[in-house]
């Protein structure tokens, strides 16, 4: 009630210049998330739902902080973590930072019974949405259809499959661990 009094007492002019500058922010603000619809593959439209305790935007720097039990998910992924950065470039998302102890990613598999839904996890994980790539870094890893990758920074281009994994640069070299399931032979198996 008192904030009301005040904003009572103060110049007709004041209480214009505030609401107008609110306006302006909140109107950029609901811009910002009409961004949200971003095409995962260049023929189909795809919408990023993040969910946190708070959400903070900031126009100037054209980013949206979120903190407390993160959740960002966008058709078949999930990123969790602690705190999310969302950087725009223009009116697309350029990258998802997600930090936390650790910050996971799921993409669940093509099929219900399948056995290739990707989880990972690492300290930081950073989604580049047009690229469709992940990277992880710190403490990093990678599990899939049973095969397994475990590296301080991994990069995984979702669409191709592909993995880059080793040092993040000015660090201690550090080795890189892979555990791959190798199917048995039709000869093995027919025995």
């Amino acid at each position: 009630m008192s904030r009301l009094l005040e904003l009572e007492k103060q110049p007709l002019a004041n209480r214009h210049e505030a609401n107008s500058a609110k306006l302006a922010s909140l109107t950029g603000l609901c811009l910002l998330l009409t961004a949200f619809v971003y095409p995962a593959h260049a023929s189909e439209a795809s919408e990023i739902v993040i969910e946190g305790a708070t959400a903070v935007f900031n126009q100037e720097q054209n980013t949206i902080v979120y903190a407390g039990d993160v959740e960002a998910t966008l058709n078949d992924l999930m990123i969790h973590g602690d705190k999310l950065l969302v950087q725009m470039d223009e009116e697309k998302i350029s990258s998802i930072t997600t930090s936390g102890n650790p910050a996971t990613f799921t993409q669940q598999g093509r099929s219900a019974n399948s056995n290739d839904t990707a989880t990972a996890k690492a300290k930081t994980i950073i989604f580049y949405p047009a690229e469709n790539l992940l990277e992880l870094l710190r403490d990093a890893s990678l599990v899939q259809g049973g095969n397994a990758v475990a590296s301080d920074r991994i990069r995984y281009n979702i669409g191709r499959g592909e993995i880059d994994a080793g040092s993040m640069v000015g660090t201690k070299e550090e080795r890189v661990r892979m555990q791959l399931i190798i199917p048995a032979s039709r000869s093995d198996q027919d025995e």
